[in-house]
């Protein structure tokens, strides 16, 4: 059975979790409490990580949007006609969401910085963020889904730190078009909230 790690405030471990219950793929949570860290081979001990999913064969994967990949490789969320877009759309998340309203949402809502404190480190990326946004928003307009139609990992990766982007001190007021994406997202059958209950697909091992 694929295994994942079970954070309840983290948008890496919710992308993993609602990929799989998408997928309809058995899987069991992990307390993050629990695991240790482990070392990437080929990489120093300093950068070991604990593992986001392992899957049925017992590779350990550390970043959630390679562990996106991982599971939906072949699936109606992982097209392989779009597969370059999509990868794209991934890198967009990692250089330019997740550092970003990840950081400040970290600061100020699991931190309880006040942006007084943080100085240029808080004024230097709100800018950053919006840009991000313009970006998403544009992009967004006029389609329903980051690459058309039909959802995929694309939008799990982005929509789960946009979806929190609240707790970055952050509201979506005048991005119309991506307002409208995240309610598209959140009316699909297999929806699953975040901060939603880790539950299994199946009885645990």
């Amino acid at each position: 059975m694929i295994k994942y790690l079970a954070h309840p405030i983290s948008p890496n471990s919710y992308k993993v979790h609602l990929a799989l219950h998408m997928l309809g793929l058995d899987h069991q949570p992990i307390d993050s409490h629990t695991q240790a860290p482990q070392a990437t081979p080929g990489l120093d001990e300093s950068y070991a990580r604990v593992s986001i999913l392992e899957t049925t064969h017992g590779e350990r994967i550390n970043e959630a949007n390679v562990a996106l990949l991982r599971i939906a490789e072949g699936t109606a969320l992982y097209p392989a006609h779009l597969g370059t877009q999509i990868l794209d759309w991934l890198f967009f998340d990692q250089f330019h969401i997740s550092p970003n309203i990840g950081t400040l949402r970290q600061w100020l809502t699991i931190e309880r910085k006040d942006p007084k404190t943080l100085g240029t480190a808080y004024s230097e990326r709100i800018p950053l963020v919006f840009d991000a946004l313009e970006a998403l928003d544009s992009h967004l307009a006029g389609q329903k889904f980051l690459l058309g139609e039909a959802m995929t990992i694309a939008d799990i990766a982005i929509y789960a730190h946009v979806s929190q982007i609240e707790d970055a001190g952050v509201d979506l007021h005048g991005f119309c078009a991506i307002g409208k994406w995240v309610w598209e997202i959140e009316q699909q059958p297999d929806f699953i909230p975040f901060n939603g209950p880790a539950t299994c697909t199946a009885d645990a091992a």
